[in-house]
């Protein structure tokens, strides 16, 4: 070990090439060791874990891969023509001998021992860890030291360039957010309102509530948020009115251009956020933090949770940061180090009454915004106290505000007959809505709660609190200006005893307070880049917040309350959910406060105030840091929530005395949810000739305990008791797996695998397997021919958490030459052996436009199997091509067969890059060999080609 370090030890008399080799080296054994994927296993009462390493097979991550390859190129170029001089070589050093002690861990992280004091260990075989230790090559080493240029012109163009990036982003994410997410929460209830300000001129909600005025911008009816001061006769909305007035413009643009007026007020709310980026980026700067952490820290807000999640979002958060911001960049100059008045010219008068009107609306938003609005007022205020025109300006900033109270109060009339409104309590909140009492709980919780806390969603705010820790080592106004906006935002926000805010994205009670989030990260940027160590431990929980948005973006559903969080891979290599308390907490949670306080006051200690003569204590502190997930783990906090808080499935058991092996399969029954009058008393289904008619008879969700919906994996549904009686034969129905992104209210959109009952073909238990690739929604439908009888009693299953990667064999592609606008294509290949296969039809074309509409006409593709007549077979292919409806329709015959696979997509699958495949593809299992045919057929405005259809076959190993 000894000879090893003195060969990898920093040593400035190295060749440079040299270094780079053995950098690289390091980086290639870590890839090399990707190979071996891991599973880890974990005790059931306590946090004890083991890494169970699995035969190789080479894993060459491409994203990594190619940072790395960057971050060495990027070294090389720098030192040979940039004059980079020692500096680098120095950092990749360190970086390299960072890199060899990881890998020497990560080794010794396979003797459980070690892990079971030191479990954090096996994150080091996540790929959080690789991303990490490829970005330490990357930020690490080239990331600046110093301070660059303060230009303040070069401080707007970064601002431009943000803007330009963000506005574009978010746009396109709400264009995708709205097709496959349906409007939750308090969301409807303002765009209720808006609707009401829009067509009746008023807020009178109480002819809004048919059916038809709903479905102008939502897809299901819901229940109005009646105010309990609302005057006789009239229904009012609890909610406040600020964000309804805001959203009328788009809302009236959207309904008159789109028919799609939620599309448009879900843009306009994106084009608020995408301003909120460069103008925290411009506060952030002139408060004094360097130039490249102001912008590092901006990117981390702009593309990580909370901020990313609610760029979309019909809450009033974003309009009251943006006014917040506003206000912040305009009188920045009194919140530095010694700052005093600055002059704005001749447009000092119009800009200080702009930011008084602003800043008056924020009680419209809600009432929770008005100690922002004083807290920002107060700056406003002082800038006119000092103005060579102070009179005048005292007098416009008391006109608006008179003016705003006026204003506010006559609609408190309007709204309750109370000149209070709905500040009153009792109007709109409940009595005792507003308690102190309730901080000992919810200011930790906005960080700690396991479904709506920054810190599970978005780790890499942890380091904005050591930033905050430095701010207050400098004891000037920045830090009195972080306390007093952390405490108008996030401490007023926890005041409410509803503190979580409702069904919404995690973390929307700090919205407000991201500015002092931000300026933390900034802050803490440059101290944590001194070390290698410090940006390896920034990346993991950069890496992870990251995968938080991105399961999000796969399946936006499942990101509300943070329901996805446990989904997330690195809680496949440590039980990081563990760490944060549950929804029934009702005390303040101290222990899991006091782990956290303690890891941060580590990280303060040893990388700010301990001097380089403190070697002894710096030790004896990362050893306690080392030591304090283990000192937890013993603690009542885990023991209480280990039973409640299940460990991901991805985990194998880790029991004494018996071997690891792969994680256990997971049984549980799926609630058999049947209709049209099928349901017997003991909740078993009966469909019989002349009582039920032809329809669909089954719309089971397919849920599963722990991760809510179907993850990675292979599934087996079983029906016990399943029964078919018709003639031999005869179609009495079908089983169906539909595998969506959206649930059945947004769309018909859907991949369905069918399975017919078939009279003298159903035995047993009817067993159908299903392969998952990622999170999804899943259905079990069934329908009913109304010919013979169909009884099913139970629906059971058996989630594998294992994951299988074909290798893919082009076996044939038929080409398609007509350029119809109309689309009706179909390929037939006659006695396809059994196997697995992929059919993929290539298209091309421009189909963006599709994003407008609320239902855009979809892609129809199929695949039909069939072994017996062939005349039967193609006049199933011409009955599916002459089918108009999109949604499940029954044929009441006895000879009619669904498609083996069907898939009904929109079209703007095709204009998100790598994500096609929705349309393109269908996969498809053969038990024996079949004639087979796959059509496509696509009527829609859309200026799509069909350039041929190709045929793979899939091979599995280890299945």
């Amino acid at each position: 070990m000894t000879q090893i370090y003195s060969v990898i030890r920093p040593n400035p008399d190295r060749s440079f090439l040299l270094d780079l080799a053995m950098a690289a080296s390091v980086l290639c054994a870590w890839f090399i060791l990707q190979g071996f994927a891991p599973t880890i296993a974990a005790a059931a009462e306590e946090l004890r874990l083991a890494v169970n390493t699995s035969a190789w097979q080479l894993q060459w991550p491409l994203g990594p891969w190619i940072l790395a390859l960057v971050a060495l190129g990027l070294s090389w170029i720098r030192s040979q023509y940039l004059g980079a001089g020692p500096h680098i070589q120095q950092r990749l050093q360190r970086a390299t001998l960072l890199t060899a002690l990881l890998l020497a861990l990560r080794m010794i992280a396979l003797w459980p021992s070690l892990t079971y004091v030191f479990p954090f260990l096996t994150i080091l075989w996540s790929p959080h860890a690789l991303w990490a230790v490829c970005l330490v090559f990357l930020g690490y080493v080239h990331l600046p030291t110093a301070n660059t240029d303060t230009s303040k012109r070069t401080d707007l163009y970064i601002a431009g360039g943000l803007l330009a990036v963000c506005l574009p982003v978010y746009a396109l994410y709400t264009l995708y957010f709205c097709q496959v997410t349906m409007i939750h929460g308090d969301e409807g209830q303002y765009l209720r309102v808006t609707q009401s300000l829009l067509h009746d001129g008023d807020m009178d909600l109480a002819n809004n509530l048919s059916q038809e005025q709903t479905n102008e911008f939502h897809v299901a009816n819901f229940t109005v948020d009646k105010a309990p001061g609302s005057p006789e006769g009239k229904v009012h909305s609890v909610h406040p009115i600020g964000l309804s007035v805001a959203l009328i413009p788009a809302y009236q643009w959207g309904l008159a251009y789109w028919n799609n007026p939620r599309l448009a007020t879900a843009l306009f709310m994106a084009l608020l956020a995408s301003l909120c980026v460069p103008l925290i980026f411009l506060w952030l700067s002139a408060l004094g933090a360097e130039r490249w952490a102001a912008l590092l820290a901006t990117a981390i807000m702009a593309s990580t949770g909370p901020f990313f999640y609610f760029t979309n979002q019909l809450f009033p958060e974003v309009p009251a940061l943006l006014i917040g911001l506003v206000a912040l960049v305009a009188l920045v100059h009194w919140q530095v180090p010694g700052g005093t008045y600055r002059s704005w010219g001749p447009w000092e008068l119009p800009a200080l009454g702009l930011l008084t009107l602003l800043l008056c609306c924020l009680p419209f938003f809600h009432a929770r915004y008005a100690p922002l609005g004083l807290f920002c007022g107060a700056g406003v205020l002082l800038q006119a106290w000092h103005s060579q025109r102070r009179p005048f300006a005292l007098v416009l900033i008391g006109g608006i505000v008179a003016l705003g109270v006026y204003t506010l109060i006559s609609f408190h009339y309007a709204f309750s007959n109370d000149w209070m409104g709905p500040f009153r309590p009792g109007n709109a909140w409940k009595e005792g809505a507003l308690d102190i009492a309730t901080w000992p709980l919810s200011l930790p919780g906005h960080w700690l709660h396991v479904g709506k806390g920054i810190l599970n969603s978005s780790p890499i705010y942890f380091f904005a609190l050591f930033g905050l820790l430095l701010l207050g080592r400098l004891r000037d106004r920045r830090l009195l200006v972080a306390i007093g906006l952390y405490g108008a935002t996030a401490a007023t926000n926890g005041l409410h005893p509803d503190w979580g805010f409702g069904f919404c994205f995690p973390a929307r009670f700090l919205m407000t307070a991201l500015p002092v989030l931000v300026l933390g990260i900034a802050w803490g940027l440059p101290v944590l880049l001194r070390s290698a160590t410090t940006v390896f431990f920034a990346a993991v929980a950069l890496a992870t917040s990251f995968e938080g948005v991105l399961h999000t973006l796969l399946l936006t559903e499942t990101g509300y309350d943070g329901r996805n969080l446990l989904g997330r891979s690195i809680n496949h290599f440590y039980p990081l959910q563990q760490h944060f308390f549950a929804a029934d907490q009702q005390d303040m949670p101290l222990l899991d406060f006091s782990f956290f306080a303690l890891l941060l006051a580590a990280l303060f200690f040893v990388h700010t105030y301990f001097r380089p003569e403190h070697s002894r204590q710096r030790l004896a502190t990362i050893a306690l840091a080392a030591l304090l997930p283990f000192i937890w783990s013993k603690s009542d906090a885990l023991a209480a929530r280990l039973p409640n808080q299940a460990l991901s499935p991805y985990m194998a058991r880790l029991t004494p005395g018996v071997p690891i092996d792969k994680p256990t399969p997971l049984k549980f029954v799926v609630p058999l949810r049947t209709t049209n009058g099928t349901r017997q008393a003991d909740g078993s289904l009966l469909a019989q000739p002349n009582t039920t008619a032809a329809t669909l008879v089954i719309s089971s969700p397919l849920p599963i305990p722990i991760l809510h919906v179907p993850h990675p994996g292979l599934y087996q549904l079983t029906f016990p008791g399943i029964s078919v009686s018709p003639p031999d034969g005869q179609v009495t129905g079908h089983l169906a797996i539909s595998h969506r992104y959206t649930v059945k209210a947004v769309s018909f959109w859907a991949t369905r695998s069918s399975y017919p009952l078939i009279g003298g073909q159903v035995n047993g238990e009817f067993p159908i397997i299903i392969q998952v690739d990622q999170p999804s929604i899943y259905y079990i439908d069934g329908d009913y021919s109304g010919y013979g009888e169909l009884a099913i009693h139970k629906i059971h299953a058996t989630f594998i958490p294992s994951q299988f990667h074909p290798k893919i064999t082009e076996i044939e592609r038929f080409a398609h030459d007509d350029k119809e606008d109309l689309i009706t294509a179909g390929a037939q290949f006659p006695n396809l052996p059994k196997g697995h296969y992929r059919v993929r039809f290539n298209l091309k074309g421009s189909t963006f436009g599709s994003f407008f509409d609320r239902r855009p006409i979809p892609i129809k593709t199929a695949v039909y199997a069939s072994s017996g007549d062939p005349d039967h077979l193609q006049n199933m292919v011409y009955q599916w091509f002459g089918t108009e409806s999109y949604n499940w329709t029954t044929v009441k015959s006895p000879n009619y067969l669904r498609p083996l696979k069907e898939g009904v997509h929109p079209p703007w699958w095709l204009s998100i890059p790598y994500a096609g495949d929705q349309t393109r593809e269908l996969r498809f299992v053969l038990t024996r060999p079949q004639d087979v045919w796959f059509l496509l057929h696509y009527d829609g405005p859309e200026k799509i080609d069909l350039t041929d259809i190709v045929l793979y076959r899939e091979s599995f190993t280890g299945l």
